[in-house]
């Protein structure tokens, strides 16, 4: 009786530790695949016409793009279109189109619930707000004979600063602004109407981050329309509270209450609305970063130099001698990103587009991609169109980690999501692929998972067990 309870108990040991065995294997046959192809097609966003001009809601659930159909030679026969589609299940939501139009913006409020698209034709400026869900316009603002030339949104979506051609024609080939207004989108009114003075012509240029507060640039009244200063008003006031002519560029801080003017050569950091100087920054800054704690600032020789005569600063925000030179070629550089120890930049060139990459602490040029590349918001991935495909880098490692395959014809822009999990690819076949990464890891180079350590544990007992049950029933019965 006790040997057949043995034989029993060791038979079902047996089956208990294979099934066991079986299950982690192809738990980690799965696990090494997912590592070989991480980012998987997870949506394809069907359009008539071959969508550009991606944008994405801060909460990642909403994609518009708009339609490149449009032959500008055609503009009032053909309507400039743009669709919104629901990136979790793929649905597209609306689809819209003006015709005449021959200038599109469009933003995302900041909770995702709201689109802001401002256009412009020959002789009208329209502002329309509409449901992100269903493309309904909730508000409208329209100017007619005059086409729209600047326009600036508050942080809160409540309002609205634009900026007009005078009279919609040029003045002796000079265009002239009309007398920039506040729109209180809520109210639906006019709030503030600036007075009209060719003399001092104002385009707006940023909201304080509690819309309180609006700074102007002012305008040379000659044919350049070049920028001689900046002057800040209250929302709901046509008082100057602050004007300086040093300076051309100027950016509220969202997380205190300063603000930073942005000269040719000289820039300055000042505590608002007491205008203390707190302190002073080499060169023009042109990006500050989420963190507020750093700026990019171009640093010039002289005004309107050739741009190859360009050099950057990273800056820090609270110590004015914390600054790193970035070594670079020249180029005038955008779309500024400073993530994971890494500075990112995009040179737009004629066929010599490219994505630089510095070390952020030493200035040191690391890389350089090739191609209309876009860095995650992370910093640790890259991805760049690559023919029909997509190309994802490793910033870590420099090299290729996967080729995204399945677009039939070239592929125009690429995007990530805010939370760098996903992105969106858009092709001349008129789909936009979504793409999600299906593990958290950036680099497997080394594909040794705990799964398959834990298989070979098991293994490894499982041949011991066995070869202990056959010694033992060996002694008990010899023969």
């Amino acid at each position: 009786m006790a040997a057949f309870l043995r034989r029993w108990l060791s038979r079902i040991r047996f089956s208990l530790l294979t099934m066991v065995l079986l299950s982690l294997l192809v738990g980690s046959l799965g696990a090494l695949w997912w590592r070989w192809e991480p980012w998987a097609v997870v949506a394809v966003l069907r359009n008539e016409n071959p969508p550009t001009y991606l944008t994405i809601s801060n909460d990642g659930s909403k994609l518009l793009a708009v339609d490149s159909k449009q032959d500008w030679s055609s503009v009032n026969e053909n309507p400039r279109e743009f669709a919104v589609w629901d990136t979790i299940g793929g649905n597209r939501l609306f689809k819209k189109g003006d015709k005449g139009v021959l200038f599109h913006s469009f933003s995302f409020s900041e909770d995702s619930r709201w689109i802001f698209e401002w256009n412009a034709s020959v002789r009208k400026a329209r502002l329309f707000v509409c449901h992100a869900d269903t493309g309904e316009v909730v508000k409208f603002y329209q100017a007619d004979n005059q086409p729209l030339l600047d326009a600036s949104i508050s942080p809160d979506g409540r309002l609205v600063a634009l900026a007009f051609q005078k009279n919609g024609e040029p003045n002796n080939g000079k265009f002239v602004l009309g007398a920039p207004l506040i729109y209180d989108l809520e109210a639906g009114r006019v709030i503030t109407r600036f007075p009209d003075d060719e003399s001092i012509q104002l385009s707006p240029h940023a909201f304080s981050s509690d819309s309180k507060w609006i700074a102007f640039q002012l305008m040379s009244t000659d044919d350049k329309l070049k920028v001689k200063g900046v002057r800040i008003y209250a929302t709901d006031s046509t008082n100057v509270a602050f004007e300086s002519e040093d300076f051309q560029g100027l950016f509220f801080l969202k997380k205190s209450s300063r603000i930073v003017l942005a000269g040719q050569r000289k820039s300055a950091v000042l505590e608002w609305p007491s205008e203390n100087k707190i302190m002073e920054l080499d060169g023009r800054v042109i990006t500050i970063f989420k963190g507020e704690k750093h700026a990019i600032a171009c640093v010039e020789p002289e005004i309107d130099v050739d741009p190859e005569k360009y050099s950057f600063l990273l800056q820090s925000l609270q110590d004015d001698s914390d600054r790193v030179t970035l070594v670079t070629d020249g180029h005038y550089l955008v779309d500024w990103v400073l993530a994971n120890g890494r500075l990112f930049a995009s040179q737009w060139q004629p066929n010599n587009d490219a994505l630089i990459v510095w070390d952020a602490y030493t200035g040191g040029r690391l890389f350089t991609i090739p191609g209309k590349a876009v860095v995650s918001p992370d910093g640790r991935l890259i991805a760049v169109p690559d023919g029909n495909n997509v190309k994802i880098i490793g910033v870590e490692s420099q090299e290729p980690l996967q080729i995204l395959k399945g677009h039939t014809d070239e592929v125009s822009e690429v995007l990530f999501f805010p939370d760098s999990s996903r992105l969106a690819s858009a092709s001349k076949d008129g789909k936009v692929r979504i793409w999600q990464r299906r593990r958290p890891e950036y680099e497997w180079g080394v594909l040794v998972l705990p799964e398959l350590w834990l298989s070979l544990v098991l293994f490894v007992t499982l041949v011991w067990s066995v070869w202990r049950d056959r010694k033992v029933a060996a002694r008990v019965n010899p023969n």
